[in-house]
């Protein structure tokens, strides 16, 4: 019988304002220009869904395996958003005991070799950038894991990134308030607003940053826009969404109408795990070049 941790501590903390985040993202903030501030955060979320429907597209009839529920690169990510739309992540944001299965490990471990062989390729600036990383993989080696014993201080707590760059960035969305954040398959993250949802894919082709670690003002990442709905009713405003059962790319949303909607985003999401997995060979997910649509409800 497994013993219950005890939860009476926090296993994380953060300082979630502009002087530590300053303090920790060189570039980002410019404190002395007396205008900078960091909105409150509205939402959270890993960068992985709980599940892959078992009828879902992305898995072949032949499949039997979990391979393609295994994720975790986005398991390890959380991504934080903020009134203002603002997202920043922590990657790795690590529990106190880990318990994963062993095509996980095996799956990370692939995973980062492989980065770091494309990291490699691009200098030795980036391959020492991506050393931590490589180190966490082979020390998490085994499926029952404390963080705290198996791995060393200096590995143990993510730093927090951002605000990350949404490119292109809608400017229609500076005039709404942020709601929620939705992971997806396929590394695809939704923002919802209260008359907008905007899809992005998280374009982390880069290593793990730690607590200790410096971030270059010009890598804080980057997410890419694939698809804006805009919601052009102002006596109507949506109050939350939630991803639809058994689907791969649904929302549904519900208003202060009272409506329920329905956003699909599975046409173009098939297109993307096949490109995903065309370049995966290759590390070139950073050239996705955005697919923007944008449709107005009246």
């Amino acid at each position: 019988m497994k013993k219950s941790l005890n939860l009476s501590e926090p296993v994380q903390i953060y300082d979630f304002d502009e002087e530590a985040l300053a303090a920790t993202n060189p570039g980002s903030f410019d404190l002395s220009a007396g205008d900078s501030s960091v909105a409150d955060p509205v939402s959270i979320c890993f960068g992985s869904p709980a599940s892959v429907p078992p009828q879902s597209p992305l898995k072949s009839k032949n499949d039997t395996s979990d391979d393609k529920d295994v994720n975790p690169k986005g398991d390890l990510t959380l991504f934080i958003l903020t009134s203002n739309t603002d997202v920043y992540k922590i990657y790795p944001f690590l529990p106190q005991q880990l318990s994963v299965s062993q095509n996980w490990i095996s799956k990370m471990f692939n995973y980062y070799s492989l980065s770091f062989n494309a990291e490699s390729e691009a200098g030795i600036e980036n391959q020492a950038q991506f050393l931590p990383t490589l180190k966490f993989a082979v020390l998490l080696s085994a499926p029952e894991c404390n963080v705290k014993e198996q791995l060393p201080p200096t590995l143990q707590k993510g730093k927090i990134v951002g605000p990350l760059l949404i490119k292109p960035f809608p400017e229609v969305l500076y005039e709404d308030d942020a709601l929620q954040l939705i992971p997806m398959v396929n590394d695809v993250l939704t923002i919802v607003t209260n008359h907008s949802v905007l899809a992005v894919f998280d374009d982390q082709s880069g290593g793990m940053m730690f607590e200790n670690q410096v971030v270059d003002e010009n890598d804080d990442g980057m997410l890419t826009t694939l698809e804006l709905v805009i919601f052009h009713d102002s006596n109507c405003d949506i109050d939350s969404a939630f991803l639809q059962p058994n689907t791969i790319g649904s929302l549904v949303l519900t208003t202060s109408g009272p409506t329920l909607l329905q956003v699909d985003f599975s046409e173009w999401m098939t297109d993307l795990q096949k490109f995903q997995e065309h370049q995966n060979n290759n590390h070139k997910l950073h050239k996705l070049q955005p697919h923007w649509l944008m449709f107005l409800f009246h």
